[in-house]
C-alpha cells in the first residue's frame, strides 16, 4: 500500500465524529462473483486453484486446457488492455447466472469459462466464496466508521468530485499482482480477499477508497496525468498531489 495514502487515512480517523455512520453501501457495491474469480484465476495462470490429489483424470486435463487457453491472455495487462477489460464488464453481468448465453465476449473464453465453471464450484469456490465475503464483512464497519472522512479528504486533495453512485468492487482471491485494479468507463475495482497486504490492518483494508477515484482524477484532472506514455500498473499513471505527502497532522488544516 502506498505510505502516503497512510498519512491520509490517519487524518481521516482525526477528523471523524464519535458516532458511527453507516457509509458502505453509499460508497461501494460489493460482489463476490463466481466467473469473476475464476475469470482471474485464469488470467493468474492457476494460483489459488492448484491441482488436487482427488480430481478425476478428465477434470485435471480440462483446468490444465484451460489455464493453457488463457495464457496469452496472461501476458496482457489487466488495467489497459481492451478486451480484458471488456471480459471484466461482461462478467459483471453474468453474477449468479448459470450460463454466459448472451455476452459479447470471445467465443473461445466464453466456452473455456463456461466448461471450468462446474470443476471450480466443485474443488475451490466454497472456500473461495466465504474468504470473499469475510473481507467484506470486515471491512464493512471500517467503512461505515471512517468511510464518510475518507472520501471527503480524498476528493479535497484531488479536488474533485466524488462519484454520485456507490462503486461496484468484486473481490476475488486473485486480482491485479499489486492486489487490486479498477478500470472504467464506468469506475469498477477489482481486489484480492487474500493477499496480506489487503487483510492485516486499518488501512490496507481501506485502500480501495483511494482507487474509488482513480477514473475521476483521470477523466477531470488531466494536469495530474504523468507526461510518459510508460505503463504504471495499478496507479493509473497519474500523478500524486504534493499533499498527499505532508505530515499527517498537517492534512487536516487546509
Amino acid at each position: 500500500m502506498q505510505p502516503q495514502f497512510g498519512l491520509l487515512l490517519l487524518c481521516a480517523i482525526a477528523m471523524v465524529p464519535g458516532h458511527l455512520m453507516a457509509q458502505a453501501d453509499s460508497l461501494f457495491s460489493f460482489h463476490s462473483n463466481a466467473w469473476m474469480n475464476l475469470h482471474h484465476i485464469l488470467w493468474s495462470r492457476g494460483e489459488g486453484a492448484p491441482l488436487l490429489a482427488d480430481m478425476q483424470e478428465a477434470e485435471r486435463k480440462a483446468w490444465a486446457a484451460g489455464i493453457e487457453f488463457y495464457a496469452p491472455y496472461s501476458k496482457r495487462n489487466l488495467i489497459f488492455d481492451d478486451e480484458l477489460i471488456t471480459i471484466k464488464e461482461a462478467l459483471r453481468t453474468a453474477e449468479g447466472k448459470t450460463s454466459l448465453d448472451g455476452l459479447t465476449i470471445d467465443s473461445g473464453v466464453r466456452a473455456t469459462l463456461e466448461r471450468l465453471m462446474p470443476i471450480y464450484r466443485k474443488y475451490w469456490w466454497p472456500a473461495h466464496d466465504k474468504s470473499n465475503r469475510d473481507w467484506i464483512a470486515a471491512v464493512r464497519p471500517l467503512l461505515d466508521r471512517y468511510g464518510a472522512a475518507l472520501n471527503t479528504a480524498i476528493t479535497r486533495v484531488y479536488d474533485v468530485s466524488a462519484p454520485d453512485n456507490p462503486v461496484p468492487v468484486d473481490v476475488c482471491v486473485r486480482a491485479h499482482p499489486n492486489g487490486a485494479y479498477e478500470t472504467g468507463p464506468e469506475t469498477h475495482v477489482v481486489i484480492s480477499s487474500v493477499g496480506s497486504d489487503y487483510r492485516d490492518t486499518l488501512p490496507s483494508r481501506c485502500c480501495f477508497m483511494n482507487d474509488r477515484m482513480h477514473g475521476v482524477v483521470c477523466s477531470r484532472k488531466p494536469s495530474l496525468q504523468r507526461p510518459t506514455s510508460k505503463v504504471l500498473p495499478y496507479r493509473r499513471n497519474y500523478l500524486t498531489p504534493s499533499s498527499f505527502l505532508r505530515p499527517a497532522n498537517s492534512l487536516g488544516a487546509s
